[in-house]
């Protein structure tokens, strides 16, 4: 963890949670509790779960990250998926 404490020592305000951290929740709770102005989250869910994705959002609201300081990047895995069909729309009840 390192690195996170490089960067907020350079205040840095946009951060990217990468799809293979999104389980480490230390480094979600980390993140999250920086106390730098103007901080946004930025997920990459990748191949995540609705439960795994559940789990670091609901750390990351825990130790300070507002959502509408969240964004997010989904994955489709494959085109043949009708979007009907995309968990991230059942969860966030949105057509992405």
């Amino acid at each position: 963890m390192e690195s996170i404490d490089f960067l907020a020592s350079e205040k840095q305000k946009v951060w990217k949670i990468p799809s293979g951290e999104l389980t480490n929740l230390p480094y979600l709770e980390k993140i999250a509790s920086l106390p730098i102005e103007g901080k946004s989250v930025v997920i990459s869910t990748g191949m995540a779960t609705i439960e795994e994705i559940k789990d670091a959002l609901s750390v990351l609201e825990k130790n300070g990250t507002k959502k509408e300081d969240l964004m997010y990047l989904f994955l489709l895995l494959s085109v043949s998926n009708a979007f009907s069909n995309i968990a991230t729309k059942k969860y966030f009840g949105t057509g992405m």
